[in-house]
Order: structure tokens, then sequence, then C-alpha cells
């Protein structure tokens, strides 16, 4: 997947994100447990928003990402 393909979406699914990465899945669930990478649950699914995977991967955007914030419950140890 590239850059382009991923940013054409404001949220991805654990297996997109890690398939995006070239990481597994686990790895990218440990990172949302442990808060390093925001996530919110939607139902019973996970949803990150493009611009909090990029930021987690080191990958910056000029300008930033400008996604405004969205109904949801994040998950992991954010306080």
């Amino acid at each position: 997947m590239t850059l382009e393909e991923f940013m054409s979406s404001e949220f991805h699914k654990v297996p997109d994100v890690a398939k995006f990465a070239a990481l597994g899945r686990n790895t990218v669930y440990a990172a949302v447990n442990k808060g390093e990478l925001k996530a919110r649950r939607y139902g019973n699914t996970l949803r990150i928003r493009t611009g909090d995977a990029l930021e987690w991967l080191g990958i910056e955007l000029p300008g930033g990402n400008g996604a405004a914030e969205r109904q949801g419950q994040y998950v992991g140890s954010q306080t």
C-alpha cells in the first residue's frame, strides 16, 4: 500500500495499518494497548486515524493532518 493510498482514508482498521507499516497485526494491537498508538473503538472495531498512524510510524507531513476529533472512545492506556 502506498502513502497516497493510505492517506486516501481518514480512518483505518488495524490490519490496514499493519499492512501499510509492514508489521504484524499483533504489533499494532500491542501499540494501541500500551497507549503508543491512539485508536478509537466503534462497536467491536478499532479505528485508527491516518494522522495518528503516520505519527506513530514517524512519518511527518507538511502542514499536519488537520483532522478534526471524532466521536468514539479511545482505547489503550490514555488518560
